[in-house]
Formats: structure tokens, sequence, C-alpha cells
């Protein structure tokens, strides 16, 4: 009979939105007689919007009920902001409850994000020691697995070679392998095969299962890919807003969460997309129509499968856009809210003209490779650069929906149903500039 091993009894996080301190009490005082005179904040390195705002608190988890017995492998899906990490991290005591009662039997593992506690100046066979100390093994028990750990990273050649000169998916690899081979009695990992190889995930995934079911192990397993969740837990969790509002079969709870997620995109696509609040950003430009044309410069409502297809993004501007380190960003989501296409302008070379007060972004598409069904549109505008941060300046989740028709993709004059590839032979044009 399987026991329980995790208990979490009326679990609260909350997090205090702005500033804490600014490192000494010069600055302190410097701040808050910025705040009272309402005037910018001479030790902020951004510009802050909303300094009237009142809301200064944020309820991360509220009031999370759950156990987890030994053996299950747990599926926690939900929205990005929904409280999913900031679970496996009070679990994994990286960080503390405000508020609640956890009890933990057994040895935790965790591997929660790229390089997590690595040390990058160390090879990557010192770091397996390292980590390996951190869970409490023995020196000895690590050298009799730290081949079956390299050779299970795939790095066995890099093991000499700091961990700075690793490329994500090597150290994500490594990551895992440390995690799974160290014998923990309870695994989280949140989202990180996400950046993992087709090859490496499968046998990532293969392993999970034998934890699970050989060794009558715990998993805890975050994640957006719901097929995954399907196929290898036992159990799926869904959260949404620090809530746990769904607990179940994989099956059920996916199909909860789609049906609940597609009722949400309705419900917003439905309301004018200037109007629209669900959005984050400085919004000094702001994203205000969407709409779809043809290769004749023709306005459609739908697509067609195997054709062409223009998206134009409307905005106004209200203050300056640095147009030099300017990123637009597109992607396509499928009904089930899965990512089939991402376009970025900074990949494609793209240089963006100075923006005048109102215009649009175009993006070409000239093979729409997607079977028919309904699509999904998000965008993000971000200025800075990649590896230095980013500053927001206006993104949106399924901002516009976007009806693909049956098309003869193949050009065989038999119109079929390709799968859902991506898109093929795409471009983003420069902003146009007329208003």
């Amino acid at each position: 009979m399987s026991s329980e091993v995790i208990k979490i009894s009326s679990l609260y996080k909350e997090y205090y939105l702005g500033s804490v301190g600014r490192g000494t009490l010069y600055r302190d005082l410097q701040s808050f007689w910025a705040k009272v005179r309402n005037k910018p904040d001479p030790n902020s390195l951004i510009d802050i919007e909303d300094n009237k705002s009142k809301k200064k608190n944020l309820i991360a988890l509220n009031n999370i009920n759950l156990s987890v017995n030994k053996g299950e492998i747990v599926g926690i899906i939900g929205e990005n902001g929904a409280g999913k990490s900031t679970l496996l991290k009070i679990l994994s005591r990286i960080t503390g409850p405000t508020k609640g009662r956890i009890e933990i039997t057994g040895k935790v593992a965790s591997l929660l994000e790229v390089s997590t506690g690595f040390h990058p100046e160390l090879t990557g066979r010192e770091n397996v020691f390292l980590n390996g100390a951190i869970y409490g093994m023995r020196k000895k028990e690590i050298e009799n697995k730290i081949s079956s750990i390299l050779e299970f990273a795939g790095v066995e050649k890099f093991k000499d070679t700091p961990i700075k000169r690793y490329s994500t998916g090597m150290s994500i690899r490594l990551g895992f392998a440390i995690a799974a081979f160290l014998d923990p009695d309870i695994l989280m990992l949140d989202e990180v095969l996400a950046v993992g190889d087709a090859s490496f995930n499968k046998k990532a995934l293969k392993k999970v299962d034998e934890i699970s079911k050989e060794q009558n192990r715990t998993v805890l397993f975050v994640s957006h890919n719901l097929a995954s969740i399907k196929t290898l837990c036992s159990r799926a969790i869904l959260i949404d807003k620090g809530k746990v509002v769904f607990d179940g079969l994989p099956n059920d709870t996916v199909d909860f969460y789609l049906k609940r997620s597609t009722e949400k995109a309705n419900s917003k696509i439905r309301l004018d997309l200037r109007n629209r609040e669900d959005r984050k950003g400085n919004k000094n430009l702001k994203v205000v129509d969407i709409k779809f044309f043809n290769d004749k410069g023709e306005t459609i409502d739908e697509a067609t499968s195997g054709g062409f297809l223009e998206i134009r993004f409307y905005y106004e501007t209200s203050k300056y856009v640095n147009n030099q380190n300017f990123n637009f960003g597109v992607s396509i989501n499928s009904s089930k809210f899965n990512k089939v296409a991402i376009f970025e302008n900074d990949e494609m070379g793209t240089v963006f003209e100075k923006f005048k007060k109102n215009g649009f972004v175009s993006l070409k598409i000239n093979k729409l490779n997607l079977r028919s069904g309904r699509y999904f549109l998000d965008f993000s505008i971000r200025e800075g650069m990649r590896g230095h941060g980013w500053k927001h300046i206006d993104e949106m989740s399924n901002a516009k929906e976007l009806f693909v028709n049956v098309g003869d993709f193949w050009k065989t004059g038999i119109k079929n149903y390709p799968g859902e590839f991506g898109l093929l032979e795409s471009s983003m044009s420069k902003v146009d500039l007329e208003s």
C-alpha cells in the first residue's frame, strides 16, 4: 500500500511587489524621499510607469492542500504565473512559505532551472561531486555512479571542461542526470526538458518512468507539454492563480484545463484589442489591432493551408521606442495551446526604421504549413539586448484567433490535412511607417 511522502496543509506564499531595499540606508532614504515627492526613483534601473499603484503584494500560492503518495508521478500544469514553480521551490526549500505546513519524508532532488547548483568555474566532473555532496551522497557513492551520469548526459568528452563553456542543452542534460542517478526519494522537475533535443527527452522520460515504477520513488513534474503529462503521469494537478482547481487522472485534468483555457481565450478575444487589460509592459508602443491579408493585399478573415498569409500588427506609440534594440516576437498556438511556430525579428535580420506615431509590423508567411483548424496568436514587444535583460513594452497571449481552412498544401490537386509541423518559408518584413 502506498504511503504518504508529501503532505501540504494550508500553504500560502506572498511576495512583496517592488524593491525591498537599495543596499544602504542612504539609498533607501533617497528612494523614500523621491517617492514622497512623487519623483522618479534615482536608484531604479528602469522607469516605473505605475508609481501610484496600490497593489503591493502578490499571493503566489493561496491555501494549497495536497498529499502525494510514494511511487506517484504527479504532473502539475497551469498557465504561466499560476504558482507551479513557486510550489516546487518551497518543496525544495529554496524559499520558505509565508504560512502553512509541509511534511516531506525522504531525500529530495530537484532540477528547477538551467544549471541550478552548478559552479561555472568547476568542470562537469567536479560539479557532479559538488551536487552529490549537496544531496547528501558520500564520495564513494558518487564515484560509483559518475560514469553512468556522464554517459547518460552525453558529456563524457567534456567532463574536464568548465561548466561555463557548456551549452544550455549540455547543462540541462547533466543536471537531469545528476538528479536522477543520485537515488532521490522524491524527484522534482520544472520544465527542464523543454530545451533538450527529442532523443534526450525520450530517454529522460523513460528514466523518470523507471524511477517511479521500478524504484518506487516519487516524481513531481511541472510541464506545459500536455502529451507528456498524459503518457507519463499517474495523476495531474491544475493550478490557477495560486489555487488547486483540479486534481485527478491526467486525461481528466488536461481536458478540464483545455476547456477552461478555451473559455478564457474566447472571452478575451471577444474584447476590443485596444481595451484589453490582460497585457504587460510599459505600453510606450501598444498593439491596438491585428488583421490578416492575402497575397493581393486584400483583408481576409481566414487563411488556407499551404497559402500565403500576411499578419499585420497595428500599433500606436506614446513615447520614444529605441528601434536599434527592438524585438518583436510572434507565436502561433494550436487549439490545445501548444506552440507550433515562433518568429522573432532579430533572428531574421530585420532592421526596424524610425517609428512614427502610428503604423504596423507585418509578418509574411509565404507557405502556411498548418493543418486546418483554430489557432491563437501571441505577441511580445521588447527593448534591450539578448543576454543583457529585456524591457517589456507590450505583451499579450491569445491576442487573436486564426482559422485555417483545408488547402492543397502539396500542390497535388488533392486537399489534405498536413500535420502541425510549424511554418515554412516565412519572413518578417520591416515596419510600415505610414499612419
